[in-house]
């Protein structure tokens, strides 16, 4: 690969379980220990999604779509919840998910726009962990 970007294209899958709130609303809980793994083993459903690494001009197009002019300071900051919502958009280039037809839904910016808040939060999590050297890595 060498010091450029390859179209290498990585998988993010997302295990979860769905469950009713107190208030008897639809709630999805994600799995992220061994023991909530056992314990619903039988509940746990996932949605396997695929990604595309970042290059240079990606990352920094993102950034500048996610700024915004803060009257208030008088300076451009970055809207983060914009700049995760892209980063979604951007990278995320397939998935599972189906509809009540069976049908795989389009991975497309109005269903992305759709997804549970906690499912979201979990895939941009991942993309960041896996696309983001460690310090171990970064030989610190």
């Amino acid at each position: 690969m060498g010091p450029f970007v390859s179209q290498t294209s990585f998988p993010i899958v997302v295990k979860y379980i769905e469950k009713e709130n107190k208030a008897g609303l639809p709630l999805i809980v994600i799995v992220k220990s061994e023991e909530i793994e056992k314990r619903y083993k039988d509940q746990i459903k996932t949605i396997t999604t695929i990604w595309t690494l970042p290059n240079w001009k990606q990352s920094n197009e993102l950034i500048r779509k996610a700024t915004k002019f803060d009257a208030d300071a008088g300076e451009r900051r970055l809207d983060w919840q914009m700049y995760r919502g892209l980063l979604l958009e951007t990278f995320m280039k397939e998935w599972d998910i189906k509809g009540s037809d069976g049908k795989v839904v389009p991975c497309d910016k109005q269903f992305i726009d759709q997804l549970d808040v906690n499912v979201a939060a979990t895939l941009i999590d991942e993309f960041l962990l896996k696309t983001s050297p460690s310090e171990d890595e970064l030989g610190n």
